[in-house]
């Protein structure tokens, strides 16, 4: 939140490139693009995050706070890390594991924060 005070958007990749959020999000858990069915897609947003981090993701999206949308391979490799898997280039079922880059913006709720 303090990030996007001074910003007005961050990578996922480089929002887990700061040594405070990894701190205090790290875990053993991957948060995975689900289908339009609930289906798993094996596309993954943020890999190595605490449960915890992904349900604060969920409930500032939720409250509309922060809004997150994916965002090009350029865009992602500036702000950190990128995975060593493929990019998905649309939401569907993959055999393999594919990484989708995604950006986190201001919602409209932001300023209430």
């Amino acid at each position: 939140m303090n990030w996007l005070k001074e910003y007005d958007d961050i990578t996922m990749n480089g929002l887990q490139s700061h040594e405070e959020f990894k701190e205090i999000s790290s875990g053993n858990f991957s948060w995975t693009v689900s289908g339009k069915n609930g289906e798993e897609t094996n596309i993954v947003m943020m890999n190595d995050i605490s449960r915890k981090c992904i349900d604060s993701f969920i409930d500032l999206i939720d409250n509309d706070i922060i809004k997150i949308k994916p965002t090009t391979l350029f865009i992602a490799m500036i702000d950190g890390n990128v995975f060593k898997v493929p990019v998905a280039k649309s939401i569907r079922n993959y055999k393999t594991p594919r990484w989708i880059p995604m950006l986190i913006e201001k919602g409209k709720n932001f300023k209430k924060y």
